[in-house]
């Protein structure tokens, strides 16, 4: 029944996803036209027929309060939701680390600068402590961002597959946005708290554009990063993100085989120096977003680094959708959207801005 609404709402792609083509063949087959065949399919899992009722009206209002209609509506909206999240969200896994929080109390997390080198043991066969200072450390919580949207008789007898062919998808959409507000707004400001700056030894300002010579030396500037005891940490550039007006230039620089250098020389030392572009709107977004400009670029190391941590709830890394019974004076259900996560900045030796 899942797979039927989801096909009739014109995301056959999800349901095909979700269940697997045979379920979606059967889907078809059972030619369920509206959504009131699928609300007297729904009654007849709990064991009820359709002729019991008198109308259309009262067969619907019985469908709402078993658990079957709820239950399908809510897992179509769950799936369609979580397609357009996962499509909106997908950039940021590229070099952020996924922290897992029980509770919403304060997390810690250690930078992996803080992680002296193994040492040679002893002929007394005593392995000796390691330390972590508050330098070492970081911390981040979750909170809960949430939204709510209702499923009426009215919306079922009139056949509106809008909660789910749009309004679903977009909900997911804003999920996703917001979770990229989060995590870019907390990198903006990233050089106001000095976690970019030139004493961390990952922050470019004058005459830093994007160029070969500029890339290589952020490049050079990451391999370079040390630990306070000056053990080299080897961290990888992963990911370069620029403004859209930096799109050309970035993408001219990671794939071109040859660039005409200054000196009349031919070849590409950057090229393929970094494997991932993420083209990231928010950095030039002034409207909504401080420290924003069409000039910055950023360089970050792979998630094991942990430049930035982005944790959520026991592992919830997609939004939930929950149903429940609308108001007394309101005949249907009602499904809140709900999603428990947080950003946090961590190593700032695994990230460079110029």
């Amino acid at each position: 029944l899942s797979a039927s609404l989801m096909i009739r709402a014109g995301h056959e792609n999800v349901a095909i996803k979700a269940f697997g083509a045979d379920v979606c063949e059967m889907a078809q087959a059972a030619r369920l036209t509206n959504l009131v065949d699928i609300a007297a399919a729904a009654l007849t899992i709990s064991g009820r027929d359709r002729s019991e009722f008198h109308s259309d009206n009262e067969m619907i209002r019985a469908a709402f309060s078993t658990s079957s209609l709820p239950t399908i509506l809510a897992d179509t909206v769950g799936r369609t939701l979580t397609e357009a999240y996962v499509e909106t969200t997908s950039g940021w896994k590229q070099f952020c680390h996924i922290g897992d929080a029980e509770n919403f109390k304060t997390q810690t997390g250690v930078r992996p600068a803080a992680i002296a080198s193994l040492e040679e043991l002893g002929a007394n066969g005593v392995i000796k402590h390691g330390t972590l200072d508050e330098e070492d450390t970081y911390t981040w919580n979750v909170d809960t961002f949430a939204k709510m949207l209702g499923v009426t008789r009215q919306t079922v007898i009139n056949d509106d597959l809008g909660f789910i062919a749009q309004l679903s998808p977009m909900m997911g959409q804003a999920a996703g946005r917001s979770l990229l507000d989060l995590i870019w707004s907390t990198i903006l400001g990233a050089q106001t708290a000095n976690w970019f700056s030139a004493g961390n030894g990952n922050l470019a300002t004058t005459s830093s554009e994007l160029t070969v010579a500029n890339l290589g030396t952020a490049v050079a500037a990451m391999r370079s990063q040390r630990d306070t005891q000056g053990f080299d940490l080897s961290i990888e550039p992963a990911v370069l993100v620029v403004c859209p007006a930096l799109e050309l230039t970035a993408r001219a620089l990671l794939n071109s085989s040859e660039l005409l250098g200054t000196d009349g020389v031919n070849g590409n030392p950057v090229q393929g120096i970094v494997k991932n572009l993420i083209v990231e709107p928010r950095l030039s977004n002034s409207t909504r977003f401080t420290g924003t400009s069409t000039t910055q670029w950023y360089l970050f190391g792979a998630p094991m680094a942990r430049p930035v941590t982005v944790g959520f709830l026991r592992g919830a890394q997609n939004p939930t959708v929950e149903t429940a019974d609308a108001d007394f004076n309101t005949l249907g259900i009602q499904m809140r959207v709900f999603h428990d996560y947080g950003v946090a900045l961590g190593d700032e030796k695994a990230a460079y801005k110029a």
